[in-house]
């Protein structure tokens, strides 16, 4: 968590996450579903790294209408995150306004609180 802190001034993160669009050629079933709001047909997916660039999460199995904050609300992760989530216990994720608000969350561009001072 101290290398986000290090590398940006973010305290206690431990990933940034986004949703990024893979194209794809249309598929013979369902096709409209593959179609992202960019207009072309792809794959949403969805990953998470670490400070050092390195990926942590990857969901990959989403057609291009899916919006982000869906593919996050149905997640793994995501169950995993709030089930782990404590007040006193505050870690943070960087992600931008596609995902939905979590407590301990910060958006790319927003400030972020000074990191505590330890005695």
């Amino acid at each position: 968590m101290r290398e986000f802190y290090e590398i940006a001034g973010f305290p206690k993160v431990i990933g940034a996450i986004d949703g990024t669009l893979i194209p794809i050629r249309a598929p013979h079933e369902n096709e409209h579903l593959y179609v992202c709001h960019k207009g072309y047909h792809a794959i949403n997916v969805m990953a998470v790294c670490d400070a050092n660039m390195a990926f942590t999460n990857i969901v990959a199995k989403w057609q291009g209408a899916a919006h982000d904050s869906a593919i996050f609300n149905s997640s793994l992760l995501r169950k995993r995150w709030m089930a782990s989530w404590r007040p006193r216990v505050c870690t943070h994720s960087l992600y931008d306004d596609s995902f939905p608000p979590r407590q301990g969350g910060h958006q790319w561009g927003e400030e972020v609180p000074e990191e505590p001072h330890q005695n």
